[in-house]
């Protein structure tokens, strides 16, 4: 191998083992620094759910709001929910990550949203709009809770409690003890899937899942 294929290698394991991957879109997370496999669990109870709890199949999504890899898997799962309906389920998971300065305040506005009834409105809202110019500072989560109908006296109040870091924390920790990797990551009645995967990589799993019942 020549000199200059060795270096380039070398550089791509670097990047590969640390900081958030950049580059690409299908298949690619925003990584956090554990290597372990990612390993199933049943979703906590009063995780925001989608779906009726007897599903067949259930997806369970670690995910970041300021992650554009998950922006890309919010349009999979949403397609997953259009095409499969009441036979999947949707589970999510708050995993802010590190070096997404915005990610822990949108968590807890999402937080707050799901207080008053609306966390998969604004869920949506906040995907669809990913990268828009300050769209996760504290005034334009403000703006979005206005524009979906909540009570803004009572969402600043839930932001400025702090009650939401005790419950970003427990998500926090589960993460770490199950090798999380990073985000998106999914697990499809309980097999993990990383990274904002094609269509036809979550089919792949689902169709034979759903053919059983």
């Amino acid at each position: 191998m020549k000199t200059s294929s060795k270096l380039a290698l070398a550089l791509s394991l670097m990047t590969l083992g640390s900081g958030p991957a950049l580059a690409g879109e299908e298949g690619e997370a925003c990584r956090d620094c554990t290597h372990a496999t990612p390993r199933a669990r049943t979703p906590r109870p009063d995780a925001p759910a989608l779906g009726r709890a007897s599903a067949p199949v259930t997806i369970e999504v670690w995910s970041d709001f300021e992650c554009r890899f998950c922006a890309v898997g919010a349009e999979r799962v949403a397609e997953l929910r259009r095409t499969y309906g009441d036979s999947v389920r949707i589970v999510f998971r708050h995993r802010p990550l590190p070096a997404h300065e915005s990610a822990k305040l949108a968590a807890f506005a999402a937080m707050a949203a799901g207080e008053q009834g609306k966390f998969w409105q604004f869920h949506d809202a906040l995907f669809a709009r990913h990268g828009g110019e300050g769209t996760l500072s504290r005034a334009g989560l403000e703006a979005l809770a206005s524009e979906l109908g909540l009570n803004l006296r009572t969402f600043r109040t839930s932001l400025d409690s702090g009650r939401f870091e005790a419950s970003l924390a427990e998500e926090s920790r589960e993460a770490e003890a199950r090798g999380v990797p990073g985000t998106p990551t999914y697990f499809i009645n309980g097999k993990p899937l990383v990274g904002a995967q094609p269509l036809s990589t979550f089919r792949e799993m689902i169709d034979p899942l759903l053919a059983r019942k």
